[in-house]
């Protein structure tokens, strides 16, 4: 697996009785551009999300739902152009910090 091993990860953490919480504050400031829509819309990207998705739904820690909705999510996004996924990602997704 070369993708989404910080998900498996947590995933499994979770799901062994350990416990997490959110930090508030921002610990890496990360600027997207081009490149980051061309990966998150490449069948790689899809593909290996949908994946460990699966394995976490086969060791039972996420229902089928999850799954669905999961599957469902990538594929949408890997058939939607890329103008569409840059606009949902800079509107909803990131947020602006002043420099």
């Amino acid at each position: 697996m070369k993708r989404k091993q910080d998900l498996d990860l947590f995933s499994r953490m979770l799901n062994n009785g350990c416990y997490a919480l959110n930090i508030d504050k921002s610990l890496v400031l990360f600027r997207s551009n081009e490149d980051n829509i061309k990966r998150r819309k490449s069948w790689t990207y899809c593909k290996s999300y949908i994946y460990v998705q699966y394995k976490i739904w086969r060791r039972g820690h996420c229902n089928l739902l999850d799954l669905a909705y999961v599957v469902i999510g990538q594929l949408v996004l890997f058939l939607a152009p890329k103008s569409l996924v840059k606009l949902i990602s800079y509107k909803y997704l990131r947020k602006k910090y002043k420099t």
